[in-house]
């Protein structure tokens, strides 16, 4: 993963942006427990999978919706827009970029999975291949 048209830096870093009392946002996490928890309760809730294709082949949460965090910005229009969505990879760090590309673009409700994959796997929860 890598980053280009890169069309500046800030200064003093994300300390001088608070210091400065500027507007900031921040997404939902959610746990694996929470999110199975509501994923068993039939809750107006999505999982999107944004891993590559051979991590999703290996195992991946029932009914997810498959989309790689390289291609998420093109493909945001399979992505529904009437559901709460949780945001889950291998560990989390895919997973915070999608939901941050999912939050510029307006959405709402969105939640990044803490420990994505991997916790949700040591928790003993279900995976289908």
């Amino acid at each position: 993963m890598g980053y280009d048209g890169i069309a500046g830096y800030l200064r003093g870093g994300i300390e001088a942006w608070y210091n400065e009392a500027l507007p900031t946002e921040h997404l939902g996490l959610v746990t694996v427990q929470e999110l199975k928890d509501r994923l068993d309760k039939d809750a107006n809730l999505i999982v999107l999978d944004v891993r590559r294709k051979d991590e999703w082949n290996n195992g991946h949460i029932k009914g997810a919706l498959h989309i790689y965090v390289g291609h998420l910005e093109e493909r945001l229009n399979e992505v529904p827009v009437d559901q709460a969505i949780a945001v889950i990879c291998n560990v989390g760090h895919r997973a915070s970029l999608g939901a941050s590309i999912l939050c510029r673009e307006g959405r709402q409700e969105v939640y990044n999975v803490l420990g994505s994959m991997t916790a949700w796997e040591n928790a003993g929860y279900a995976v289908v291949k």
